[in-house]
This record gives C-alpha cells, structure tokens and sequence, in this order.
C-alpha cells in the first residue's frame, strides 16, 4: 500500500482542513515527520490509519476525534488517495460526532460514515459504502489487520517493547503474514517429511543389521559352545569355520556398505535440497524484483492515461489563466477609463447648468434690449445711467467667454469619451 494524499478536517488538533501530498514528500525518496511535543506528528498517523480501517491505535475512541477548536458547523472527516493491489483509490470516512440541529437548539448524533471509491483513468467507481465493508475491502487490498498494520506501520508510541516481548505466536504469525513465507512453509514441510523418511529408512536398516549381528552371535554360540553372552574362543571359533564353513561375514560387510550408502545418499538428499531452498528462494527474489518493475509499470501507465484524461481541462485552465492575466493587464485602463466616465457625466452636469445659465443671460439681454430700445434718444443719458450699462455689459461679456469656455471643454471630453470608450471595447473583446 501506498499513500498519495490525504486530507484532515476538524479532527484532532486540525480545526481548518489540512493537506499532505505525500508524493511530493517522497519525491527524494525517505522522508521525516517531525516537530516538537503536540504539534500533530501522531494525528497524522492517527488519521491515516482511521481512513483505513476506522479506528485509531492506543486506548483512544473513535468518539473523540472531532477536534475542539473547529467552527460550531464544521463536520470531522479524513480523505486518503492510496494505491494497492494495482488500483488507486480514494477512501473518505466520518467519526462519530455530535452535531447542531438543524432546526432548533441542541444537537444531534451523526453516526461513522465510509466511502471506498477505485480512481480509474477517466472515471471512478464505488467500491463500497457501509464502514464494515470499507474495512473488509481495505483489508483484503493491504493484506493486512488494523492489529497487524498498527504493529507493522503504526506502532503506538510505547508499545515497541511490549511487540518484542509479546508472545512467539504473535510475532511468528504478524512475521509471516507480512513477508508471505507460505511458500517458505510448505518446502520445509516437505523438506521436514522427506528427513522424516529417510531416517525411517535408516533406522530401519539399523534395526535390521542389529538382527543379523544378533544372529550371527546366536550362530556362533551354538557352533562354539557359547553362551550368546559373550564373543567366543578364537579357537572355538576357528574349529566351528572348519566344521560348519565361514559365517556371512561377506554378507554382513554389504549390508553394512549399504547401509552407508544410504545414509550417504541422504545427506545428499539433504544438501541436495539445501541447494534447491537456496535456488527457490532466489527464484523467488528474482521474481518479486519482477512483479515490482511491472506493478511500477502498471502505475505509470495509470498515471499517464490520468494525466492524459486531464489535458483537456488543464488546456481549458491554461488559456483561462492567460485570459485572466491579459484582463489584470488591461486593469489599469479600465479603471481610467472609469474615472474619465465620470468625469464626463460631471462636466455634462455642469455643461447644463451652464446652459441654464446662459438662457438666463439671454433673458437678461432681451430685457436690457428693450429698455435700450424704450430710452429717448433725443436726450443723453446721464453718467450714472451709462456706467450702470457699461457694467451690464461688462458682466454679460465675461458670462459669454465663460460658456465659450465651458462649451470648449465639453467638446475636448466628448473627444477623450469616444477614445475611452474605443479602447473599453477592444478590452472587452480581448477578456
């Protein structure tokens, strides 16, 4: 099994969502988890191991694991993307927690919930729903009991020691299901038989020449004279060969020689074995270097078609961004263009009220008019009666370079506007 990602939220001391990417952690292979006491190293174990199996090492609960600093709505929930059995998956899982009502006050209890989903190149696929069966699933796809895996992986902090004093079954079991020594089981079986056999063989033999010595002293005794309880007379002995003939002793020598031969033959046997475990086992090594080249071969062809299934998307995403990037360019213009908008309805505004003024001015003109044109001209007007006009005049001058004026700038801003808005066109064609 092989982590890629895995995501915390409101669990344990992560009030806020958290991500590890362990992929990149292990770009460079090795990598340490570290920080000083209560900084989360064990949460993140912790929380890995409870996307897998539901349940955390140690004599914690899986009814403590919302964090307390999270947000009064924050729901506790653990992701983790990992690779087994040559699939990915993604696993998401939700520990028992209480949780506000939706209506009213108080708050309710939210049972665990699990997900198990296989990431197939272009689509994914529900593997299971329920928590038990989660937990069967993962188990079969890491080959490993949440025990056997806290061992193996996860040990709890002070509990190294009571692994290496626990009982020989224990070990001997949790050792041979993580190496996978049934081949290994089954040789020296057969291994175990076969000595068995031939030291069957053996001491049949044994038994055997035992019978013939026991004969051939019985033998003796008779011909000798004597009493089968101790060797007889060398010249007892000698006159029985000349009565009766030589004994076996022939014989016996190749039942002896047999019997050495045989076992000769099983110590060869036995080296011979010896040989073959030894050739079995790098048979065995060769063939895992094998099968791992091509599960690393099947992943990159997994993460190929992944990656070859997101080039659309990450296309779509590219051309955006530099869409977005062109538009943050133009930012600038946009907000001057703004500015000179309003700066425009302003000068508008005040091009009207400068309208306003000048009908008043010609209002004002007319009158004057008539009461020029109502003064006796026969009689001169007097001084104070031509100075009041001259200042009518004067102030009806200044008020007509004034509109002149304004009507020059609001020529000039019409300009500039019709240039903003040209170029506030071309931006919204390039966004």
């Amino acid at each position: 099994m092989r982590p890629h990602h895995l995501t915390i939220e409101a669990m344990g001391p992560y009030a806020e969502e958290v991500a590890v990417d362990f992929d990149e952690l292990a770009h460079e292979g090795l990598f340490l988890i570290h920080g000083p006491t209560g900084s989360g190293k064990t949460s993140l174990l912790d929380a890995l191991c409870f996307a897998l199996y539901g349940e955390v090492p140690g004599e914690r609960g899986e009814r403590g694991l919302r964090s307390d600093h999270a947000a009064p709505g924050a729901t506790p929930r653990v992701a983790l993307e990992f690779t087994a059995q040559g699939g990915r998956y993604r696993v998401v899982r939700e520990p028992f927690h209480e949780a506000a009502k939706k209506r009213g006050p108080g708050t309710t209890t939210r049972h665990p919930t699990a997900t198990l989903v296989r990431l197939d190149a272009g689509h994914e696929r529900t593997v299971a729903t329920k928590p038990s069966e989660v937990r069967e699933e993962i188990r079969h796809l890491v080959g490993l009991t949440p025990s056997q895996f806290q061992q193996v992986i996860l040990l709890p902090q002070g509990q190294f020691e009571e692994v290496l004093r626990g009982r020989a079954e224990t070990r001997e079991g949790l050792l041979k299901t993580l190496f996978h020594t049934v081949g290994y089981e089954q040789l020296t079986a057969w291994l175990a038989d076969e000595a068995r056999r031939l030291r069957a063989e053996v001491d049949a033999g044994r038994r055997h020449l035992v019978v013939l010595a026991e004969e051939a002293r019985r033998r003796g005794a008779e011909l000798g004279g004597i009493d089968g309880e101790g060797p007889a007379d060398g010249e007892k002995l000698f006159e029985a060969d000349r009565a009766l003939g030589t004994p076996d002793h022939a014989g016996l020598e190749r039942l002896a020689a047999r019997a050495t031969a045989e076992l000769a033959e099983v110590a060869a046997a036995r080296e011979a074995a010896q040989l073959a475990l030894a050739d079995a086992t790098g048979t065995f090594e060769q063939c895992t270097a094998v099968a791992e080249r091509w599960d690393r071969r099947r992943r990159a062809v997994v993460e190929g078609e992944r990656l070859a299934a997101a080039a659309p998307a990450i296309a779509a995403d590219r051309a955006a961004k530099e869409r977005a990037e062109l538009a943050e360019q133009i930012r600038p213009s946009l907000a001057e263009v703004a500015r000179r908008a309003a700066e425009q309805r302003r000068a508008a505004a005040g091009c009207v009220r400068r309208l306003a003024e000048v009908e008043q001015a010609r209002r004002a003109l007319i009158r004057e008019l008539a009461a020029v044109s109502d003064l006796d001209l026969e009689a001169p007007p007097s001084a104070a009666a031509l100075g009041a006009a001259g200042q009518a005049v004067a102030a009806e001058l200044a008020t007509m370079e004034a509109l002149a004026a304004t009507a020059r700038r609001e020529a000039e801003h019409r300009t500039e506007a019709a240039g903003h808005r040209r170029e506030e066109a071309a931006a919204a064609a390039l966004a």
